[in-house]
């Protein structure tokens, strides 16, 4: 059943999904907001991009980690149901 990104299995709103997404979006801005900050100060582009990485990597990587096993989580639920 194709419901959207921000409704579970069953067809409910999903406000885990939300946050998730949520979090996605803070570490994209944080991400631009190291280079386009960093830029004006005229530091490296190289270093730049790797605190930008590492920013990104670090906030939203957990944020799609907890995603995917709510979304393990779910299926499970929905196949013992």
């Amino acid at each position: 059943m194709n419901n959207g990104f921000f409704y579970s299995t069953h067809g409910n709103k999903s406000s885990s999904r939300l946050i998730g997404a949520a979090v996605i979006l803070y570490a994209m801005l944080m991400g631009f907001l190291v280079l386009f900050w960093g830029k004006e100060n005229g530091d490296s582009v190289i270093e730049l991009a790797t605190a930008a990485g590492l920013i990104f990597t670090t906030i939203g990587g957990s944020a799609m980690v907890f995603i995917f096993q709510q979304k393990q989580t779910e299926v499970k639920q929905k196949e013992s149901k």
